[in-house]
């Protein structure tokens, strides 16, 4: 692999060699270090350890213009031997809202212009089944997300995706230039 970029497709993230490309740019990476350290520190503080992913080296890291925000790190980028999951919350792990994400940015928008992080950012399992943020969830993860937007200088937009993560229009944005979307809600279509 000459070029970390040439893995940057859909669902990349589910082959070994790509991992540890990743891995390799997490270490080395300077707009990732701090947010690496971030994840770290959160993992120890919160007792959650691996179960909070990395911020994927190939997004901006802390020079993001653009923060997309979901709701709860999914399986597949938790990184251990029931997942087989990436390590990362990335548009290249190896599930179907990922891909989606993916291929609704490609092309449109540079990715080191942006970054993606949940606003619940560990998983949240029972058994062996993800569930749904709750609201003290929400709240225990809010307390990280204000953390977090203090090390986004360049943060202009902040795009709320999904029905839990509009809960975090909570934080306060009015002594910034932060933008607020949300994205819009859609429903099967009905027989």
């Amino acid at each position: 692999m000459n070029n970390a970029f040439d893995e940057d497709r859909p669902r990349s993230l589910k082959y070994e060699k790509v991992r540890q490309e990743r891995e390799r740019l997490l270490q080395e990476q300077p707009r990732i270090q701090d947010l690496r350290t971030f994840v770290e520190h959160m993992r120890r503080e919160t007792d959650q350890g691996e179960n909070i992913p990395h911020f994927d080296p190939l997004d901006g890291g802390v020079n993001a213009q653009c923060l997309f925000l979901f709701e709860a790190a999914g399986g597949k980028a938790i990184r251990d031997a029931k997942t087989n999951g990436s390590g990362f919350v990335s548009r290249n792990d190896d599930d179907a809202t990922a891909q989606k994400f993916f291929e609704l940015n490609d092309n449109v928008l540079d990715r080191r212009k942006t970054i993606s992080w949940n606003i619940v950012p560990w998983a949240l399992r029972r058994g062996n089944r993800n569930y749904s943020p709750k609201s003290k969830d929400i709240d225990k993860g809010m307390k990280w997300l204000a953390k977090l937007l203090g090390k986004l200088p360049y943060l202009k937009v902040v795009v709320l995706c999904g029905d839990k993560a509009r809960k975090a229009t909570e934080f306060s944005t009015q002594s910034t230039n932060i933008s607020v979307f949300h994205t819009r809600r859609t429903q099967a279509p009905r027989p």
